[in-house]
């Protein structure tokens, strides 16, 4: 496959608003990466979403066929450990 893309590297961030501030006036779609967690078993499960859209955790978690309660986003430290894997 030969798919054009441009890269744009910037600084680490942890909400949409900062990305939006550091790539302002790029042309193209925007996402976010979201790391939900399981308490119980600590699974973790990467979602990547358009930038201007939120998860509904109730229908994650059925589609995982988990306990709603048992699902949290991760914090900012487990961001930064997988970063720095």
């Amino acid at each position: 496959m030969n798919i054009e893309y441009e890269l744009i590297k910037h600084d680490m961030v942890f909400t949409i608003d900062d990305v939006i501030k550091q790539v302002d006036g790029i042309v193209g779609n925007k996402i976010k990466t979201l790391i939900v967690r399981n308490i119980e078993n600590k699974l973790r499960y990467v979602i990547v979403l358009p930038h201007n859209r939120k998860l509904n955790i109730r229908s994650f978690a059925k589609i995982l066929e988990e306990k709603k309660q048992n699902l949290r986003l991760a914090m900012e430290k487990i961001y930064l450990n997988l970063v720095l894997i």
